[in-house]
């Protein structure tokens, strides 16, 4: 079912949030951490990576602002804005090459679950960002801003 499109994988319901805070948690405090590694072939957890300190942490998701202990992890919050064709565009082109989905598999995902829980539960925690990048990686002023910040952060043993 998950595979075919018909699950809403964008509902915060979906996210684990207090494993992300305490993993954070201990990321910050310079431990070393094993994060579950997601399927998204099976729709199931397949082993864990080991991360190890470093200077700069940078994590993404389209949820991540959601959760206010999460929030209050991070230094430095980034929303990128695209818009619904972009996002439509890349999931297609993703989903398709990674996934081998059918077009009107993921059109329909997108249509029914992910367009419309991004409008309910992800646009409205652009609020809590630091920064908004609009139209995204095309906002070549704005990545290499991004990409300066994390140089001089790297550099200078700063936590974004």
């Amino acid at each position: 079912m998950a595979n075919e499109g018909k699950y809403n994988f964008d509902h915060p319901d979906q996210m684990n949030f207090d494993l992300l805070a305490d993993t954070l948690e201990r990321m910050i405090a310079g431990k070393t951490v094993e994060i579950p590694k997601y399927d998204m072939v099976t729709s199931s957890m397949k082993g864990k990576q080991v991360v190890e300190p470093a200077k700069v942490i940078i994590i993404e998701g389209i949820l991540l602002l959601y959760d206010e202990r999460v929030r209050k992890l991070l230094s430095t919050k980034l929303f990128v804005e695209k818009n619904a064709e972009s996002r439509l565009r890349n999931r297609l082109e993703v989903y398709m090459r990674e996934y081998h989905r059918s077009p009107i598999s993921i059109i329909r995902q997108y249509t029914e679950f992910v367009k419309p829980a991004f409008e309910e539960f992800c646009r409205p925690t652009k609020k809590f960002a630091d920064v908004i990048i609009p139209r995204g990686a095309d906002n070549h002023v704005a990545t290499d801003l991004i990409a300066k910040n994390l140089q001089f952060f790297r550099r200078h043993s700063a936590r974004l």
